[in-house]
């Protein structure tokens, strides 16, 4: 499923965004990170003129993979996730 996840940037800003880079380190080295695959469909962009910061991306990806991604990142940013279909998905679970 794709996923829209959008993070805001928890304060201490600059001491937070230390720590994302350490937890994205220790992801690549596990091969968990979104980018290392074929699923990240959106790259990550970081919006610096928002306060505080927000990072933005698109992936495509398993509940379970996304729950370890919320893990990984709770304690440096509040994650807000939306999943994204068409219209027809949409439908047909609906019906």
């Amino acid at each position: 499923m794709k996923y829209l996840l959008i993070g805001n940037i928890k304060e201490p800003i600059e001491k937070n965004m230390e720590k994302m880079n350490e937890i994205e380190k220790g992801r690549i080295e596990r091969g968990e990170n979104f980018a290392a695959g074929s699923n990240m469909i959106f790259p990550i962009h970081v919006l610096i003129s928002s306060a505080p910061p927000k990072q933005v991306m698109v992936v495509d990806t398993t509940e379970a993979e996304l729950a370890k991604w919320i893990a990984a990142y709770s304690s440096v940013m509040e994650c807000k996730i939306s999943p994204l279909m068409t219209r027809q998905e949409w439908q047909e679970a609906t019906n």
